[in-house]
């Protein structure tokens, strides 16, 4: 670990690959590009973690477990649990960098989409219930003119 170059960390790996994979949103965040004023602020992500980042994050791990890119015996052999967390490593299926980029393309579209769906399906009941709540306005307006009307005839 010590005297090794940053790239060797697996800490810098799965920083560069939740950035890298989220990065647009973070960025945007950050410099507010969006917004009709542009301003530096400091991201969303150090308060709440979106979807999008936990997602980055999770497909950066699982390519590096699954393709063993890294490994604890060559990378970081002085620590002391290597040997035991590279035996844990062992049992995850080793894929090809192919195989492993299309099953992380795969399950984040997958979440992305079902999240999309859901937020559609949210915004959807909402502006039925605003279309009920203006149906039942305009009822009552119609009804209470009626009235009006009726009182007005009677005398």
């Amino acid at each position: 670990m010590q005297g090794q170059a940053v790239s060797h960390s697996l800490v810098a790996w799965i920083v560069t690959g939740t950035v890298l994979g989220s990065g647009g949103g973070i960025i945007d965040d950050f410099l507010q590009i969006s917004r009709a004023r542009w301003a530096f602020r400091t991201p969303s992500m150090f308060t709440s973690v979106s979807l999008d980042i936990k997602l980055s994050f999770g497909a950066t791990l699982g390519y590096i477990l699954t393709t063993h890119a890294w490994t604890f015996a060559e990378h970081a052999p002085g620590f002391p649990l290597s040997s035991t967390l590279d035996a844990v490593l062992a049992m995850v299926p080793h894929l090809s960098d192919h195989e492993a980029h299309v099953i992380s393309g795969l399950l984040c579209s997958a979440v992305l989409s079902t999240a999309a769906h859901m937020r559609a399906g949210q915004y959807a009941a909402a502006e039925r219930a605003s279309l009920a709540t203006a149906r039942r306005k305009k009822t009552d307006e119609v009804a209470s003119d009626s009235g009006a009307d009726i009182e007005s005839d009677s005398e």
